[in-house]
């Protein structure tokens, strides 16, 4: 898989939701799969599908972080993938640390996320669960939501 980078004009496209039954959970499943090994390839720490060309609602998220930030640690057990993720819930805290973008080679930006956020996704069945991210992991997700609703990293500029 190649990595779409700005400006291409996919990036800046809202994504639409999958209907699993559809899309059939197998093909789900090798895309996701596909993605993961892309992204370390890359070596990310998220992947949306918008950045491989595709306009679906569908992100991964590494269980471990590369070296662009030494120290942090997802604590996740197995690579994440989301399917029609949502943050439905956020806190009112936030924080700022420098955010790099597989598709925006070689920028930089100070964004500011919040600390917590509650996210609704749907598994493989369809079937809507919640789960809740803190801290370096929240931010990830935040960082692929953002890409799934056509939204960069120097959209979010901290001035």
């Amino acid at each position: 898989m190649t990595i779409i980078t700005y400006p291409n004009p996919i990036l800046r496209q809202k994504t639409s939701d999958i209907d699993v039954s559809k899309f059939g959970k197998s093909s789900l499943r090798e895309l996701g799969k596909d993605m993961i090994k892309t992204m370390y390839k890359a070596r990310g720490v998220g992947l949306a599908a918008p950045q491989i060309g595709k306009n679906i609602r569908l992100a991964v998220i590494a269980k471990e972080t590369s070296d662009r930030y030494p120290g942090e640690d997802l604590n996740l057990k197995q690579n994440i993938i989301l399917i029609n993720p949502y943050i439905i819930a956020h806190s009112v805290e936030t924080d700022t640390l420098e955010e790099g973008c597989l598709s925006l080679p070689g920028v930089l930006v100070d964004v500011e996320r919040s600390v917590w956020i509650k996210v609704r996704a749907d598994d493989f069945r369809n079937r809507p669960y919640d789960f809740q991210a803190r801290g370096f992991f929240a931010r990830v997700v935040q960082h692929e939501v953002d890409h799934l609703d056509g939204v960069l990293i120097i959209d979010k500029k901290v001035l």
